[in-house]
């Protein structure tokens, strides 16, 4: 299981794994009132790999193929979700309280009746490497026009 750790590198990996044939699962969480002082249990496949805290981040190392991910605290839960994971991709998902605004007036029928709706549970996409262009500077000065063309 990895905790999350702001101070920490975000990928420690437990036990070993084929560099070259695994994948990434990032979790972010925000920082809302509710559960904040709660860690969300991150599930992939059914086994607890990740311990996230509000405001931060966590990355699990994955091998490549299709995986279920779901986050957990306590009893109640999020929806699940599946993503398909090839070798040397990153995955982004966003873990947060359903309870923001007035529905914090429904949390006895969130905890009760729509356990896996208390928690809300999002895959933002998977994470592309910018492209890379031969003779295109990384970084672009920000100088006005007027003065590049002063002496």
């Amino acid at each position: 299981m990895i905790d999350a750790n702001p101070y920490a590198p975000l990928c420690p990996t437990k036990g070993t794994l084929d560099s070259d044939n695994h994948a990434v699962i990032r979790v972010s969480r925000s920082t809302s009132y509710p559960d904040r002082l709660r860690a969300y249990r991150i599930f992939v496949d059914g086994h607890e790999m990740a311990r996230v805290n509000a405001g931060q981040c966590v990355e699990i190392p994955v091998p490549s193929g299709t995986h279920e991910v779901v986050a957990k605290v306590d009893w109640c839960g999020s929806p699940t979700l599946s993503c398909t994971a090839g070798a040397g991709e990153t995955h982004c998902f966003e873990v947060g309280s359903n309870l923001r605004g007035l529905r914090i007036m429904l949390i006895y029928i969130y905890i009760f009746f729509l356990k896996d709706e208390y928690l809300t549970f999002a895959y933002t996409g998977p994470v592309r490497p910018l492209p890379q262009k031969q003779g295109v500077p990384i970084a672009i000065s920000r100088l006005p026009t007027s003065a590049a063309t002063e002496p």
